[in-house]
């Protein structure tokens, strides 16, 4: 028997079975897929590996916007401001470069920074190791 808009009920039957069928295959592929392709473990550790500091030492008196975004935690924005941080004269003095004065600039960010950067010491030019 056809219902007044001429859709056969056991064939709506059907639909609404086969919808359900792929909606639990669905879920099961949902909670089986995490397991089997667990993301790779994210070092959390604090600091710079060993490879990438010999890749890269930063003057943060020459230093520009791109080359501070090389170090991990600083991205566009953050480097903006420490080039203009620069810019100001605020990385001008003998002292251990301060950048914590940077707005954005914590202290974990720091450490990972300090790592390659090159020390107030060294002559200007003479940046890589």
């Amino acid at each position: 028997m056809s219902d007044p808009v001429g859709i056969d009920a056991q064939a709506l039957k059907d639909a609404k079975s086969a919808l359900r069928l792929l909606s639990v295959a669905g879920l099961a592929a949902l909670m089986w897929l995490p397991f089997r392709y667990a993301p790779p473990p994210v070092d959390r550790t604090v600091g710079t590996s060993a490879a990438t500091t010999r890749l890269v030492r930063i003057d943060p008196r020459t230093a520009s916007a791109a080359t501070w975004t090389l170090v991990p935690g600083i991205g566009p924005a953050i480097g903006r401001r420490l080039e203009l941080h620069r810019r100001a004269g605020g990385f001008d003095g003998g002292g251990p470069w301060d950048l914590e004065a940077v707005p954005g600039v914590g202290p974990v960010t720091a450490r990972r920074a300090a790592a390659l950067l090159v020390h107030p010491s060294t002559p200007r030019g003479e940046a890589t190791p």
